[in-house]
């Protein structure tokens, strides 16, 4: 090109300075030129490719026919564009976007070629990402033992799985682009909370799983916890991903635990309450005067009935509450009442173990609707704990939070590590337990017991803990006017 040319200067500029490969060759593909973005990409410079055909950046994943092509194509004097994997001088294979064109000269005769390539290595990887991905998903949709639907934003059924087919008794045809409400697979009284379901969806809400009844081909009703998403990546409200579980079985179980622990505890506490009666009996010297030795096997078997008898009731309140059959009798309580009257039942407890405990309330707490029962019994539970691992004090707190009471007790004791944390609530887990069974048996089931009630106020009960720095449970209730909301809402949905 001719430098003193300003518009060739400019072009010459530009072809420098271009985010794509340019490559310019002779008719018969020699490399005349290329520009720097070659060199970076490739790895060649120019001068270890002028005069060399293109050859050099096969990557020998393309077909013979795709380059046959290619070269009928420019040399019949048409542009050909399309996509090839190139090597690099260090053999790494990159994807290369190519717009080839023909260069004629003034007798219209081809005398060379410009070939502008962009790399879309990044670009294709993703895709081919993606259709990984997708086939991936697919096998477990296809493959999935759950339902599973997908929907427009109006409840129109766009594709099923085979395991809806199996399950409600109709067919892909006869399900796809029918209206998921109206075709008369959900059962009318769950027809408003899925209604309900779609629009918030839809709207870009996330959803809890709900439990809604469908009606089977055949007629019969089957019980699902349904679980709905947007289908990520195509758009809010496009589609949306129904997911059901069949819970039959888990209703089927949940009797039988209802039948089972009511047997087992009646069985239990008929015999427990002759072999209590007799100890007590022992004890008190019906059949004769004890021996020091007696006095301590007799005083040792009523502590195990006691804690048996704990733990049974602990088994039965803690199924009830699971199952939701418990009676909770919510009433408008004042809590600050209920916190001093379980606070004054341990004074005699702080000072047998010589702790002190501290009270920190406000003048005045927010009314709840909650059962008192069942508040003094978890806050029994959290300072029952508290002063069995306290060093020198147990404190209880109580504050309001926006539109909630959260109630702390804490204490100074050895902490519990992380690792403990985890499985806390759960049942029948114990930690700090001394080796050999000396000291106190808790029924391992306290804890379990105190995330149910929460649970049952709509509330919530959690742990801050760290090793040597003492231990605090907080809970927290909604107070009266946000259950009150939050119930309507619920009777609405």
């Amino acid at each position: 090109m001719n430098s003193n040319n300003p518009l060739e200067r400019d072009l010459r500029v530009a072809v420098e300075q271009s985010a794509n490969i340019v490559i310019i060759t002779d008719r018969e593909g020699n490399i005349e030129y290329v520009n720097p973005k070659f060199t970076e990409i490739t790895g060649y410079s120019s001068e270890e490719v002028l005069g060399k055909n293109p050859r050099l950046l096969k990557s020998g994943q393309m077909s013979k026919e795709y380059y046959q092509n290619l070269w009928n194509t420019l040399l019949s004097g048409n542009e050909w564009r399309g996509d090839i994997i190139n090597r690099k001088k260090d053999g790494e294979p990159y994807w290369a976007s190519a717009n080839i064109s023909p260069v004629r000269d003034a007798e219209g005769n081809i005398f060379r070629f410009i070939a502008i390539q962009e790399d879309v290595t990044a670009r294709k990887t993703a895709e081919n990402l993606l259709r990984i991905s997708e086939r991936k998903f697919s096998q477990l949709v296809t493959y999935s033992p759950d339902p599973i639907v997908v929907l427009d934003r109006f409840g129109g059924i766009l594709s099923v799985n085979p395991a809806a087919e199996r399950e409600w008794g109709y067919s892909k045809s006869e399900l796809e682009g029918n209206d998921f409400i109206r075709m008369g697979i959900v059962s009318l009284p769950s027809v408003p909370k899925v209604t309900q379901e779609l629009a918030e969806t839809s709207s870009g809400q996330t959803r809890k799983p709900f439990e809604l009844e469908m009606i089977s081909k055949e007629g019969g009703k089957i019980t699902f916890d349904a679980n709905l998403s947007l289908m990520p990546g195509h758009g809010e409200g496009e589609k949306i991903q129904m997911i059901f579980r069949n819970m039959s079985e888990k209703k089927n179980l949940e009797k039988l635990q209802e039948e089972f622990v009511n047997t087992v505890s009646h069985e239990f506490r008929t015999p427990l309450t002759i072999i209590k009666g007799s100890v007590e009996n022992l004890r008190d010297g019906v059949a004769g005067k004890l021996t020091e030795k007696q006095e301590k096997i007799v005083q040792t078997t009523a502590r195990n009935i006691d804690r048996l008898a704990r733990l049974i009731n602990s088994v039965l309140d803690l199924s009830r509450l699971e199952s939701r059959r418990s009676k909770v009798n919510r009433v408008r309580l004042d809590l600050a009442a209920v916190l001093q009257e379980t606070v004054d039942g341990f004074e005699n407890t702080s000072k047998n173990k010589n702790l002190r405990f501290k009270t920190v309330f406000p003048s005045s707490l927010p009314s709840v609707h909650a059962d008192p029962d069942l508040i003094i019994r978890m806050l029994a539970n959290l300072l029952d704990n508290a002063f069995r691992f306290a060093k020198s004090e147990v404190t209880v707190k109580a504050e309001a939070r926006e539109e909630k009471v959260r109630i702390s007790v804490m204490d100074d004791g050895a902490g519990i590590a992380p690792e403990d944390q985890k499985e806390l609530f759960s049942k029948f887990h114990q930690i700090h337990r001394p080796i050999g069974g000396a000291g106190y048996k808790g029924t391992g089931l306290g804890l379990a017991i105190c995330k149910e009630i929460a649970e049952v106020h709509q509330g919530k009960i959690w742990i801050e803990s760290a090793l040597g720095r003492g231990t605090a449970f907080h809970f927290e209730v909604p107070v009266c006017g946000q259950l009150i909301k939050t119930t309507i809402d619920d009777i609405k949905n």
